[in-house]
């Protein structure tokens, strides 16, 4: 099979990859081997690089601002909203010093 097919270029189909992947035996262990590789690009288990990030299991962190652990995206650095307003505002606050 042409590499096009699992790999499309912009506007590409994914609709013949999808639809043999659909029947294919080892579906599931394309799945978990993309998910293992963190592929982030091409079609695995009949699902784009989009809907493979989307469905990512969410990690462990430590906030930057009060340490608790959380789960979140792999780039996710703050528990909370509120704690990114704290972060936000220690930065204004110590450029105001700076410029004082």
């Amino acid at each position: 099979m042409p590499s096009d097919l699992w790999f499309p270029g912009p506007g590409g189909s994914r609709l013949e990859a999808a639809a043999i992947c659909s029947v294919c035996p080892v579906k599931p262990d394309c799945a978990d081997h993309a998910d293992a590789v963190r592929a982030d690009h091409g079609i695995w288990a009949g699902v784009d690089r989009a809907t493979l990030r989307a469905h990512r299991p969410a990690t462990e962190h430590v906030c930057r601002v009060c340490a608790a652990l959380f789960t979140g995206k792999s780039s996710a650095v703050y528990c909370s909203d509120d704690c990114r307003r704290r972060a936000r505002a220690k930065v204004r606050d110590s450029r105001k010093e700076g410029a004082g």
